[in-house]
């Protein structure tokens, strides 16, 4: 059973098949995974949901307001409508993780056109600092944003097929030529 709420909050949460982890996911997009002691929550349904999501928006709208004090704020309050608190809170990190590499892959084009961040920010119309969080991974970047980014340095925005780190050794028989 999922539980989603879109359109009334600007973040959307949503229960893992676990039933004691749910993911928080920012408007910008950044996501956490928030853990339970129990299925409590879970079995509360769809009224905890649109909860969490309303604290979110109100005490932790962007990653950067994702803090312990915030957390506290959102754990008395849900202490005060008798569900259970956070137990723990930390980013999902298959977003964060592809963000960074997306990063580098900006970082290793500009460098090697000899292109320093301030040239690249100026020409795709954002601020130095901001460019910096986007080759950082720590800012989650829109399409437009991305293609502006692979015009200035040449390249396109490409989706290709995601292949597992692997060894030959793994997926061959002794003697037999990895695929």
């Amino acid at each position: 059973m999922r539980y989603e709420v879109h359109g009334i909050t600007k973040t959307m949460v949503e229960f893992l098949p676990n039933e004691v982890q749910a993911r928080v996911i920012l408007l910008q997009g950044d996501a956490f995974i928030v853990s339970f002691p129990s299925s409590h929550n879970f079995h509360s349904g769809g009224h905890f949901v649109k909860l969490m999501s309303a604290m979110f928006d109100r005490f932790a709208p962007t990653a950067d307001k994702v803090t312990i004090d915030n957390i506290k704020r959102i754990n008395a309050e849900l202490y005060l409508a008798d569900y259970e608190m956070i137990g723990n809170i930390c980013p999902d990190q298959d977003k964060h993780e592809e963000r960074k590499r997306i990063g580098q892959q900006i970082i290793d084009l500009r460098k090697t056109q000899k292109m320093d961040g301030k040239t690249l920010a100026a020409r795709v119309g954002t601020s130095p600092s901001n460019l910096s969080r986007i080759e950082q991974g720590h800012f989650s970047v829109g399409f437009d944003m991305l293609n502006k980014i692979a015009n200035a340095l040449g390249a396109r925005v490409e989706l290709v097929k995601y292949q597992s780190p692997t060894t030959p050794s793994q997926n061959t028989k002794p003697g037999q030529q990895a695929e």
